[in-house]
């Protein structure tokens, strides 16, 4: 059944091909005869111009000289036809063009300005030469009809760059003001999904070489890191549907900056911008421990050789501590939320790992710290000899980040739990811009760029991670932990590629614009390590603990391929064409073709093949992924007044690298798995605890060895495909009086394929229970789950494959001002809606992590039914504002920054401990929907059972019992006062279907300039969370904590009969609050620039 949805699911990627590979073709067909078309570069910009003469007399073979003021560069063409082209120029400016011909006055333009995706157009009218006649200065330029980009972008520009306010110095945080992406989205809270597509789907460019993580397809710029530094950027926009196929390798969102360059004038600045705890209001930053943040750097350009060479450098630090987020002992009394476990207990558990010769830790305020190092600098030179331009980059960055946290409800984590997350990365980009003489325009542009990354875990300690339950102090059990965490118990990536890219642009017979372009990329992935292979143990209780005896064990172990390596490559090719029937319309047509190919392979499991009839050794074939498109520009009534822009286009982008190889180590022999417990599913139950992990035990209690050990598999289907989606967009485009820009646009992509991870080991449904919900296995009366698995000697058998049912919609309203005469803002609405199978976005984990984390569900597993998206936030709103008071000699600068946007969605599961909380018995309790119950207080509906609370924290205290009455009563509260779960009564609750409330960002600054000389000193004051300033009660970001019942066990019956026991915690708060982004912070800044 799977394998024919496959098969239709690519049958339908082929019919949507073939409808956009049609309408290109028909435009292509139709330029033929069509007047000279213009197009520019993916981080150039172009001039294309029309000369024309009083008397009528052709201007063909006039001169044309553009001239760059700041850096001397020099560019010439000639007019052919009247028009002349000129490409692969900086943006910025000023730019000077100057018309020469014999017998006529020669022809300059005043200073003109060229932006990213927005290519130039001038008209000259020259004049015959008479005597004394000087030569005329042309003072006008308007943008072009250009379809190259005619949907879904943003550009935001330098001057607002310059001015805007950002707490974190990355210009990545402005992408939020592009109304066709979402937000917070992803585990962490940090991604951006472009029209609804997932996170990793996206690229990012600088100087148009690729920069993106090679493992895990997100920015360096993504949590906390930077990719460079903010005063190295130029400008920036962001695509989500340019039908100029240069732009590829993306099926999210296109982040595409230019960076700054040295000029012919010796320029730079220093900085430094800093804030602390004195200069926030409470919540975290009031800790005992002091909050800090140092930014500081420089950057500096200027000429090499005047005229021939130039030099840009920019460099940024950051020293960062900060308090970890969560309770700790010692605080305050009222603090909010309060230590989950009493003081005698943590003491006692630090006794006895003191005993047994580990690391403790505290449990009290522990320091995050987080440094950062970021390096950018850029060489250009002119070759005027081979009309060309060079140009060469590189850029470093690198990040140690603290991880420790105690937000997590129903564990508290010693401080030996801290560890910190170490990445880095290089990129160092060649580039040659060419200008081919006798071609009127003709431009060749040639890209190699190198880029490495490398992640690797720093540890406090490295021990065994130990897991103790012990009593919580709102009843019910809380885990404590102490030791190395799994996902850091060994563990690094690295990865390098290489990549070069070809785009010849071409005027061919005088009527049309051909694109031709041709890219390759070779890549190596390196994974090293294995997560959890310092062992795991889990003690029922702090006696258990003192006993040794263990309740589970788990460890997992290297047979010889877990630093098995991904090499292979990505290449394309593409042709295209922009051409104008008219003056009023532009159509742009052009066609990709990109090809994933895989080198590396796992060895041959037979075993596997004889069970799931899947080789081990099998990855996705090589195929072309054709990405035909077409769009077009009409400027209405001529005057540039109104415009329509759209078109329809696939985009293919390379999902990442991370999803491909655990192929390669788990296969069933590479990685094995110690699974010891009560579980029939485990080998035997728990050794004797042993605390130094370099003598784990190899074996259960059971005695057995071999027979204990399961392997791990991870599938990818030979027919595997890349990352596509289908767009279609029309925007409405007005000018309005005091240089407004007005525009609205309608956004439509669906999924040809995208990607869904499937759990191959499950039987299939063993039995359906008295909700509705389906079981893929038994519960036992302590709630621990027994799966129905097709090998048992398998821990997991996961398979990535495609799925084409996802779509999203949006529809976005904007209203712009480009900064001039001291003010620019920017105005924008978006409502979208987004649909998925999945929603997976995790790297780096198991399959089956992955798998449970991409969608919670009651049904069959194999149902690819679509739900409400992880990426779906319906509502968005952004405004900013810059404004520069026009003083006589200094200058105040007013800024602001406004994002608002609808909660991300979540669901209410059930959880619990050792395995609980799993209610279809699939083998995973992070992805099981709550069943709502028509009445809390109805036992046919819900059951509870009562629980202890310690009326203080001291050991030895009086307790007090919470009794069933009072759970249900207070569930019954909690329901009827949250509207998805007030709605759903009677079912179990709808995938996504909840919603955490509006979040907003507001950012305001002033600066001021006080000229020293030709230099200028700038003190600058930024406040984060204007509406917690305003107010103590506005501005919090809250979030969910959708672990809502914790199941204890379960009746005793059938299958399908039984029933789950919970326990609720009627103080359970409905909103985690973070309370770093949720207090108003000041800070100051000081710049000085010469």
């Amino acid at each position: 059944m799977a394998d024919g949805r496959a098969r239709t699911s690519g049958l339908y990627a082929i019919r949507l091909q073939r409808i956009v590979f049609g309408a290109a073709v028909l435009g292509g067909a139709l330029s033929i005869g069509a007047r000279m078309a213009f197009a520019q570069g993916i981080t150039t910009a172009a001039i294309h111009g029309t000369v024309v003469s009083e008397n009528g007399a052709s201007m063909d073979g006039a001169g044309v000289r553009v001239t760059a003021s700041a850096t001397g560069f020099v560019a010439n063409t000639l007019v052919r036809g009247g028009r002349f082209l000129v490409q692969g120029i900086e943006v910025g400016g000023p730019y000077v063009i100057e018309i020469r011909r014999i017998g006529f006055v020669p022809q300059r333009s005043g200073p003109v300005y060229l932006t990213l995706g927005e290519p130039l157009k001038v008209h000259f009218l020259m004049r015959a030469l008479p005597v004394g006649l000087e030569a005329v200065v042309v003072a006008g330029s308007a943008s072009d009809v250009s379809a190259a980009i005619a949907g879904g972008s943003t550009v935001i520009p330098e001057a607002m760059i310059k001015r805007l306010p950002t707490l974190n110095r990355n210009f990545y945080d402005f992408v939020a003001l592009a109304p066709q992406v979402s937000t917070k989205v992803g585990s962490q809270r940090s991604g951006v999904s472009g029209a609804g597509a997932n996170l990793r789907f996206n690229n990012f460019l600088i100087n148009g070489a690729d920069e993106r993580n090679i493992n895990g397809s997100v920015s360096a710029a993504s949590n906390v890191g930077k990719s460079i530094p903010l005063d190295a950027v130029k400008e920036f926009q962001v695509l989500v549907a340019p039908y100029d196929v240069r732009y590829g390798d993306f099926a999210g969102a296109l982040v595409n900056t230019v960076t700054q360059f040295g000029t012919n004038h010796l320029h730079g600045s220093a900085f430094g911008y800093w804030r602390n705890d004195g200069l926030a209001r409470g919540g975290e930053l009031a800790s005992s421990l002091p909050y800090n943040r140092l930014q500081y750097g420089l950057s500096a350009g200027g000429p090499v050789v005047r005229d021939r060479a130039h030099f840009f450098i920019a460099t940024e630090m950051q020293r960062l501590t900060s308090p970890a987020p969560g309770p700790y002992i010692g605080q305050s009394l009222t603090a909010v939320p309060p230590v989950p476990v009493r003081e005698s207990d943590l003491d006692r558990m630090g006794m006895l790992l003191r005993g047994y010769g580990l690391a403790p830790g505290s449990s009290g305020a522990v320091e995050n710290n987080t440094p950062l190092k970021n390096l950018f600098a850029r060489v250009d030179l002119a070759i005027p000899r081979w009309n060309s331009r060079a140009m060469g980059f590189f850029r470093y960055g690198r990040l140690e980040s603290d991880l420790f946290s105690r937000a997590a409800r129903d564990t508290f984590y010693l401080s030996s739990y801290k560890y910190a997350a170490a990445g880095g990365g290089r990129l160092t980009s060649i580039q040659l811009h060419t200008d081919l003489p006798g071609t009127a325009g003709g431009h060749n542009e040639l890209v190699a760029s190198l880029a490495a990354d490398r992640t690797h875990f720093v540890l406090d300690i490295a021990q065994p991670l130990v897991r103790v339950l012990a009593p919580g102090v709102s009843g019910g059990a809380v885990t404590i932990a102490s030791g190395t965490p799994e996902v850091a118990q060994g563990g690094f990536s690295r990865a390098r590629s290489f990549r070069i890219r070809d785009e010849l642009s071409l005027p061919w017979g005088g009527t049309r614009m051909l694109l031709l372009g041709a890219q390759a990329e070779h890549f190596r992935v390196q994974r090293g390590g294995v997560r959890g292979g310092y062992g795991t143990w889990t003690f029922a209780s702090l006696d258990d603990f003192a006993a040794g005896r263990a309740e589970r064990f788990e460890i997992r172990k290297d047979r010889g391929s877990a630093s098995a390596p991904l090499t292979g490559g990505q290449f394309a090719l593409y042709a295209g064409n922009e051409w104008h029937p008219g003056d009023r319309i532009s159509l742009t047509t052009g066609v990709r073709a990109d090809v994933l190919h895989l080198d590396s392979r796992a060895p041959y499991n037979a075993v596997v093949d004889s069970i799931f009839a899947r080789r081990t050794d099998e990855m996705p074939h090589p195929r072309a992924h054709i990405s035909p498109r077409v769009g077009f520009t009409w400027d209405i009534f001529g005057d540039g007044r109104d415009k329509v822009r759209g078109g329809m286009g696939i985009f293919t982008g390379r999902p990442p690298l991370a999803w491909f190889v655990p192929a390669l180590s788990s296969y069933g022999l590479g990685i094995e798995t110690l699974r010891c417990g009560t579980s029939t599913t485990d080998a035997g139950p728990a050794p004797a605890f042993i605390p130094d992990y370099r003598a784990a035990p190899e074996q259960c209690a059971s005695g057995s060895s071999k027979a204990s050990r399961s392997g791990e598999v991870d599938l990818l289907d030979r027919n595997l495909r890349m990352a596509q989606s289908l767009r279609t967009s029309v925007t409405y485009e007005r000018k309005l009086r005091g240089g407004l820009l007005a525009t609205g646009e309608v956004l439509v992509s669906r999924g040809v394929s995208d990607f869904m991870f499937v759990n191959m080991n499950l039987r299939g449904p063993q039995a359906v229970d008295r909700y509705g919900r389906v079981l893929y296995g038994t519960i036992g009366a302590n709630g621990i789950p027994d799966p129905a698995l097709r090998a048992g000697r398998f821990s997991e058998v996961i398979d990535l494959r495609n799925t084409g049912r996802n779509y999203s919609r949006q529809f976005s309203a904007r209203l712009e001002r480009r900064f001039a005469d001291g003010l620019g803002a920017t105005l924008s609405y978006t409502h979208s809606r987004t649909r998925d199978v999945q929603s997976p976005s995790r790297v780096n984990i198991p399959g089956i992590s992955i798998w449970a984390d991409a969608r919670a569900t009651s049904g069959r597993h194999e149902d690819a039914a679509r739900g409400i998206s992880l990426n779906d936030l319906p509502h968005r709103a952004t405004a900013s504002l810059a404004y520069t008071a026009p003083w006589l000699h200094r200058s105040t600068t007013f800024a602001f920054y406004y994002v608002g946007e609808s909660g991300s969605p979540f669901t209410y599961i059930a959880t619990g401990v050792n395995r609980r909380g799993d209610l279809n018995a699939d083998g995973s309790n992070a992805n099981d929907p709550i069943y709502v119950p028509r009445d809390a207080r109805d036992p046919a509906e819900i059951l509870f059972v009562p629980f202890p609370v310690p009326v203080s924290g001291d050991a030895g205290a009086p307790a007090t019992t919470v009794t069933v009455q009072q759970q249900a009563a207070a569930l019954e509260q909690v329901i009827e006062s949250t509207p998805c779960l007030r709605r759903q009564r009677g079912q179990i609750l709808e995938r996504n279907s909840c919603r955490e409330p509006w979040s907003h960002t507001t950012i305001a600054s002033v600066r001021h300039t006080i000229p020293v000389g030709i230099r200028a000193v700038e003190a600058q004051l930024e406040v984060f969370n204007v509406l917690n300033l305003l107010n103590n009660g506005w501005g919090r970001l809250r979030v969910a904590a959708p672990r809502i019942l914790e199941h204890v066990g379960q009746t005793m019956g059938p299958a399908g009969t039984t029933q789950p026991i919970f326990r609720f915690d009627p103080t359970r708060s409905e909103w985690t609050t973070l309370q770093a982004e949720s207090a108003f912070q000041f800070q100051l800044a000081l710049r000085y620039r010469f």
